[in-house]
């Protein structure tokens, strides 16, 4: 019979703790790696697809309900107080004529943009709805700031 009795000791007893140390960084390694690509896919569909059908919804065109809070139902220039105004069925927005930056004339509107602060998408003048005034006194009210599109 051969038996070893007793503590390992010295070089013997390092070399045996650092094949442990490798072990179990190894099975680790393999631990991580198996629960990262799970996560990785789990993170896909809980995450990573959302965010990708939001990206298609947001193509999608919003609803007449919606539309009420942006699509102008009218729009108008007092130039006593000097501001512009524009109203739809459910809001109202206001800006000063001197935060125009430019109005770009697309032949059948004009699209006014405003400086940083002031901008808003939503001020588009539809020029077969003029009721009040003129095309030439529009623009004259802006010289300068009209670019042809």
């Amino acid at each position: 019979m051969i038996e070893f009795t007793g503590s390992l000791t010295g070089n013997c007893r390092k070399f045996l703790l650092r094949k442990q140390i490798i072990f179990q960084f190894i099975v680790s390694l393999m631990v991580f790696c198996t629960f990262f690509v799970f996560a990785l896919a789990l993170s896909f569909y809980l995450f990573l697809l959302p965010s990708g059908l939001i990206i298609i919804f947001s193509l999608i065109p919003p609803s007449k309900q919606s539309q009420k809070t942006f699509m102008p139902v009218k729009v108008f220039v007092d130039l006593h107080e000097e501001i512009i105004v524009q109203k739809c069925e459910k809001t109202e927005r206001i800006r000063e004529i001197s935060s125009v930056k430019k109005i770009i004339d697309y032949g059948e509107w004009y699209y006014l943009k405003f400086y940083y602060l002031d901008r808003d998408l939503y001020f588009v003048c539809q020029k077969d709805l003029l009721t009040q005034g003129n095309l030439e006194m529009f623009e004259s009210l802006f010289d300068g700031k009209v670019v042809k599109k």
